[in-house]
């Protein structure tokens, strides 16, 4: 099975690219091994991540 890394700022936010980052995850999680990669906590998501997507978190405080 093919890899894919996402890379997003965020997932705690309920902006439109968190939306779209969603529903292209639960679009491609039966066709890739996927690794949604945030800077902040991935556990934070306003948005559904499916299960079967792996989450990695780098821990770095958002600048607001």
């Amino acid at each position: 099975m093919k890899k894919l890394i996402v890379f997003i700022n965020s997932m705690s936010a309920p902006g439109g690219i968190e939306r779209v980052v969603s529903n292209l995850l639960d679009i491609w999680k039966d066709k890739y091994e996927i690794t949604l990669l945030v800077k902040d906590d991935v556990n934070n998501s306003f948005y559904q991540i499916p299960e079967s997507v792996k989450r990695v978190s780098l821990h770095v405080p958002l600048m607001l």
